[in-house]
């Protein structure tokens, strides 16, 4: 007790007194919380039908998110919890990128094949694309 104050409400202790304090969490590295931010942003701005370079850069950015966590074999339960989440957004985001890839190979081909030709061999993978987004934006959205 503190002099003065008869039901040691003061806030003040003593060294007999024990010390209640909140336990710290431990602080996240600056590197982590950065790249986790900017991969949040990216799903947030994710429309229904994104551009290559969108894809490209959210999968990125969870590749290299990714290598900042422990090995799976080291983490805890939640940090395994989180590593299994960002690989299926990244397989997923990295389906549509392997077609954004084989239709920008498609825009190469030879003038000289016809818009209709070109045209009828893109339509499979722009089809391959949409089906793609639909499920990556799906799971976009229970995350979300």
């Amino acid at each position: 007790m503190i002099d003065g104050d008869p039901n040691g409400l003061s806030g003040r202790t003593t060294s007999d007194e024990a010390v209640w304090r909140r336990p710290r969490r431990p602080a996240v590295p600056e590197p982590l919380l950065r790249r986790s931010e900017e991969m949040v942003r990216l799903l947030k701005e994710l429309s229904d039908d994104p551009k290559p370079r969108a894809v490209h850069q959210l999968r990125t950015t969870i590749r290299r998110l990714e290598t900042l966590l422990p090995d799976p074999e080291h983490a805890g339960s939640a940090e395994r919890k989180i590593l299994k989440q960002l690989d299926r957004v990244r397989r997923r985001a990295g389906k549509v990128r392997d077609v954004d890839v084989h239709l920008k190979a498609l825009r190469t081909l030879p003038r000289r094949l016809g818009v209709e030709a070109r045209d009828e061999v893109a339509r499979r993978p722009l089809r391959a694309r949409q089906k793609r987004l639909k499920r990556l934006t799906r799971r976009r959205r229970r995350r979300a």
